[in-house]
């Protein structure tokens, strides 16, 4: 992994953490929140493993129609407040 390029992201929420993992880590949950409205993601593919890949497409009422390459998946479920983990 890259500091440099890695994403870390900590929020704390007023909500089970069985629920915010599953909206990290399930593609139907994700096809639900990840594109602003009126934007759609019609597409998500999830391997929720090490080295596995990551991959959305996101469409627009104006035709617009975006995806890339895959990227690749880590990630793990903490306990506590501070959740960053290397």
């Amino acid at each position: 992994m890259n500091d440099q390029l890695d994403l870390y992201l900590e929020r704390t929420l007023d909500t089970p953490r069985d629920l915010v993992w599953k909206a990290w880590t399930d593609a139907e949950h994700i096809k639900r929140w990840w594109s602003p409205r009126p934007y759609q993601t019609p597409e998500c593919e999830i391997e929720l493993r090490p080295g596995g890949k990551f991959f959305t497409r996101m469409t627009g009422p104006d035709g617009f129609d975006y995806s890339r390459p895959p990227v690749s998946w880590r990630s793990s479920p903490v306990s506590g407040s501070s959740g960053r983990r290397r």
